[in-house]
């Protein structure tokens, strides 16, 4: 005995898929336009973010650190001990620059003097007060007054000289003291720290 199957009419049928068909591109439109919101909002705050905005993202408490110099700092001079007033002239000369060098000092003989012999860059004989000097630090013939060396043959506390001597070692921040002295003396004045204070014309021979 077969079982009674009813049969419905074909365009019922077509009717029912063309309505399933519609639905599922519904389905399909509203994932779309869902999934192009998300991309659009996704975009939006990429660009946001990009152009440095924050949305619904709270500020930081703390801030990076401020380089609080806008250039190098300057190089700023040691305080003086208390009482000791800086040096303003001497010898009647006002003080153009002071300078904190090494001494080395040489004597009269030949060897000491090689190739020239005992005289001055000018070809002068040597005396006491005259200083080699690295030209490009202290010009030549200038008037200085050396101070803080403690060899008993130099005058006690400085003394004033001239810039009137170089040398092929005497470069940059030293200075050779002459001395009209044996070797052994002068061999005995060794490395010495010196201030040395670059002096102007008097005020008297400026009038």
């Amino acid at each position: 005995m077969m079982e009674h199957v009813s049969k419905r009419p074909m365009s019922w049928v077509r009717q029912t898929a063309r309505r399933t068909r519609r639905g599922a591109a519904g389905v399909r439109r509203q994932a779309s336009i869902g999934a192009a919101a998300l991309t659009l909002s996704l975009a939006a705050a990429g660009s946001a973010m990009a152009h440095g905005h924050q949305q619904d993202v709270p500020s930081p408490t703390w801030a990076a650190p401020v380089t609080t110099w806008a250039h190098a700092p300057r190089t700023v001079a040691a305080p003086r001990p208390t009482g000791i007033a800086p040096v303003k002239t001497v010898d009647g000369r006002p003080v153009l620059r002071v300078l904190h060098m090494v001494a080395t000092a040489y004597g009269p003989t030949d060897a000491a003097n090689y190739p020239y012999g005992p005289v001055d860059a000018y070809g002068q004989p040597l005396q006491p007060g005259m200083v080699a000097v690295d030209p490009g630090v202290i010009p030549l013939r200038s008037t200085l007054y050396v101070q803080g060396y403690h060899d008993p043959a130099l005058p006690a506390g400085g003394f004033v000289g001239h810039a009137m001597d170089t040398g092929g070692a005497i470069q940059g921040p030293r200075i050779d003291i002459f001395m009209n002295q044996g070797r052994a003396a002068v061999s005995q004045f060794g490395i010495e720290p010196v201030t040395v204070y670059v002096l102007g014309v008097r005020a008297s021979a400026v009038s």
